[in-house]
């Protein structure tokens, strides 16, 4: 009895043993504790090692594309010599990088992940053809019509993972993964042009490339020139470049090393820079495989949103933020703070210093504050003007209306909106309009601008402005000294001018626009309604609308004819547009009438903006009502 008692135990203690270890095995964290360690270049290829080189060579792609922009072009938008820019993409180093005028830029070149194998093909409608050793590109054209049909993929596998780059002169797509990558089939649009019409391939012959070379040895800069080049740039931002390039392979690194002591694998991540490369932000996604962790209500995925900050002496701050676009569910956020140094671990004492600086400095971060140049209108809108700056911004002292220096930055922007001209100038302009409740038109005009463009604008981490302020870039002759800005704004409710069912009718609007409204008809089975205004005869600083008057249930309720325009069409003998609608989804019997409605603008200016610092051009501010 006893032999039999003493087997039960040992028996009963291997069960128990062996439970407990299939418990721990199911249970415990898919991270590597507290000493984890993320190594690359070698073993499995890491989460944030495919992150990090997806991103540095897309960038730097997407960098080489951008370049076009502010070259010379002649008559067909072709590139003239005068601009040298080459991506060069070298298989036998490996790496990748952008060349100008004979030289590397440094902050657009990276050598590639080690123990990968590289395929690069370059096809086209009738070829598809590997590269090897050395690939150099250059773009011939502006404009896409007259681009040759060709892609490049850049396809890395091994270790493990993948990396995978599809691009031409002005598109890019990329990923990467665990799961290997096959070169994408591609549907080349036919052109319309003729081969010699087109700018020829982006591939630079070895005769060409050697050509560029020995141009560049020969006509080197002289000391003067060179200083006169370096005077120029931006020295500010080409500092923080370089600053975050040599710290971004750091965090990556330590990103992948906080999510695994908290115990997650890391199955995504995305970093991307600010504007000026002062501060950035972080996507990160984790996961952990264990099922009990699931079974007992613990979440098995997590996700945060990180805010980056430069704190100095190669430091840098990264905390879990809110998500600005995307709210997570709080049982999923995953809590994260903590330092990032590429020169090796800091004393007790100076993480301690540093945490506290990065933690002020997020806390620091407020919204733009309220200015003194606003108005109120009659419907309750609030419209503010916030600032003026020379394009591109970032770097540069903003002003008010008033010439007077701003103590904030409303947003960061270091993208020329044109190419540089000496008869031009270029000013970006932010103001912030507050509506009170839904509904109504917005109208804004630019006094004097040659060209307006329109730009998403971001604060220094990188996340999009979507809310509370507005922006737009605007050219001027560089002669000119002010401007006005005149913004116009209807109420939610419509007033009719014509309202018709059965017969024709007509009027004349504010005695200065014939308007004429047919009645609906059935033609081809199909409910048809033509309205005409005459159009050389459009009154100004009101909002003009054909309206459908339709009974849904017991309900009469009035939509505007624009959803259902099918063209439009002028009689020169009568100087009427014509406007035909098609009527999709209501019988005619629903349809209790057509009207021509309007709402006027109520409008407020803001006159005499100073374009010159400093310089108070009688700034006022006007309020007009039609």
């Amino acid at each position: 009895m006893e032999k039999k008692t003493k087997a039960t135990i040992i028996i009963v203690a291997i069960l128990v043993t062996i439970i407990a270890t299939g418990l721990y095995l199911r249970w415990r964290p898919t991270g590597f504790g507290s000493n984890s360690i993320v190594r690359w270049g070698r073993g499995y290829l890491a989460t944030s090692e495919r992150a990090y080189y997806s991103s540095r060579m897309g960038r730097i792609i997407k960098n080489w594309q951008q370049t076009m922009r502010h070259a010379e072009i002649n008559s067909d938008g072709q590139l003239k010599e005068s601009y040298q820019v080459l991506l060069v993409i070298d298989l036998d180093k490996p790496a990748i990088w952008i060349e100008e005028n004979g030289r590397i830029q440094e902050h657009n070149y990276t050598e590639l992940p080690a123990g990968i194998k590289w395929e690069h093909c370059h096809t086209t409608p009738k070829t598809n053809k590997k590269l090897t050793g050395r690939t150099v590109l250059k773009i011939r054209g502006l404009y896409s019509s007259q681009q040759t049909s060709e892609r490049f993929s850049f396809i890395a596998s091994g270790r493990e993972g993948s990396i995978s780059l599809d691009f031409n002169s002005t598109s890019l797509v990329q990923s990467h993964g665990k799961s290997s990558r096959r070169m994408r089939a591609h549907n080349f649009k036919s052109s319309t042009k003729k081969e010699d019409e087109l700018y020829g391939s982006l591939i630079v012959t070895d005769a060409e490339y050697q050509q560029y070379r020995q141009s560049f040895s020969k006509a080197a800069l002289s000391p003067s020139e060179e200083k006169g080049r370096q005077i120029q740039k931006n020295v500010t931002l080409k500092e923080n470049k370089a600053t975050w390039h040599k710290n971004e392979k750091f965090l990556y690194l330590e990103i992948e090393r906080q999510v695994r002591q908290k115990g997650y694998t890391l199955s995504s991540l995305k970093v991307e820079p600010g504007p000026d490369f002062s501060a950035g932000h972080a996507e990160i996604r984790g996961h952990n495989k264990a099922f009990l962790r699931s079974f007992w209500g613990r979440v098995s995925s997590v996700k945060t949103y990180l805010n980056i900050d430069y704190l100095g002496d190669n430091i840098w701050y990264a905390k879990s933020v809110a998500h600005p676009l995307h709210p997570i569910m709080p049982r999923q956020v995953l809590k994260l703070e903590f330092l990032i140094c590429s020169e090796g671990n800091l004393s007790d004492s100076r993480e301690k210093e540093f945490l506290t600086k990065g933690w002020q400095k997020q806390q620091q971060f407020t919204p733009v504050p309220e200015t003194p140049w606003k108005a109120i209108l009659s419907n309750g809108t609030t419209v503010e003007f916030i600032g003026i700056c020379e394009n591109p911004s970032a770097g540069k002292q903003w002003w008010g209306p008033d010439g007077s220096p701003l103590d904030y930055v409303p947003y960061i922007n270091v993208t020329p909106y044109d190419r540089a001209r000496e008869d031009r100038k270029v000013f970006e302009f932010a103001w912030r309009i507050q509506k009170l409740g839904d509904g109504g038109a917005i109208r804004y005009s630019m006094e004097g601008s040659t060209g307006s463009y329109g730009k998403q604008i971001h604060d220094r981490y990188g996340n999009r402005i979507i809310e509370g302020l507005s922006a737009e870039g605007h050219g001027f002759d560089a002669s000119r000294q002010k401007t006005s800005f005149r913004l116009g704004f209807t109420d939610k409710d419509w007033k009719t001018a014509l309202t018709i069912k059965d017969t024709a009718g007509e009027t004349t609007f504010l005695g200065k626009q014939r308007i004429l409204l047919d009645p609906p008809t059935i033609e081809n089975g199909q409910v048809v309604i033509r309205c005409y205004e005459e159009s050389g005869a459009h009154v100004n600083d009101y909002q003009t609308d054909f309206g459908l008057i339709y009974r849904e249930d017991s309900a009469i309720k009035t939509v505007s004819l624009d959803r259902y325009e099918e063209g439009t069409t002028v009689n020169r003998d009568t100087g009427l547009r014509e406007h035909t609608f098609i009527i999709d989804n209501l019988n005619i019997h629903q349809i209790e009438g057509v009207c021509f409605r309007y709402r006027p603008f109520e409008f407020v200016k803001f006159k005499n903006i100073s374009l010159v610092p400093g310089k108070n051009q009688g700034f006022e501010i006007e309020l007009g009502k039609q």
